[in-house]
């Protein structure tokens, strides 16, 4: 690789550059180093304004009918989401079924009976 010569070879490089094509004086700008990094700190700047940028899609539900949402399935833990989107609908508020369940308290049932407690086939003794 040529930049990690001595100067003597580097500057022999663009000489024989220089005599191959002449022409390269018009285009080949030689810039300092804090140039380069301020450039290269600027191009990330940018990636990153870019990459972080929001995205389009749905815009998400009011805070109120989330709220409300959770209130429904926590008080009525036998309805699903298709009885609370209707319900919501009875009451005027325009929301996808999808976006009930998304918004539904999740519950956790009872552990299985099966792990209460440790059986022969787990532990290796017969009982």
């Amino acid at each position: 690789m040529v930049a990690s010569g001595s100067p003597t070879m580097i500057a022999g490089f663009f000489i024989q550059l220089y005599r191959w094509f002449p022409s390269i004086l018009k285009v080949l700008t030689i810039i300092r180093p804090e140039t380069l990094v301020r450039w290269h700190r600027a191009g990330f700047r940018c990636y990153w304004r870019w990459k972080s940028r929001p995205h389009g899609g749905r815009p998400q539900i009011d805070t109120e009918l989330r709220v409300l949402v959770q209130r429904i399935s926590m008080e009525n833990p036998l309805w699903g989401a298709p009885r609370i989107h209707g319900e919501l609908l009875k009451l005027g508020f325009e929301v996808a079924q999808s976006s009930v369940a998304k918004y539904m308290v999740k519950r956790r049932g009872p552990p299985s009976s099966i792990w209460s407690r440790p059986s022969s086939r787990r532990t290796g003794r017969a009982s």
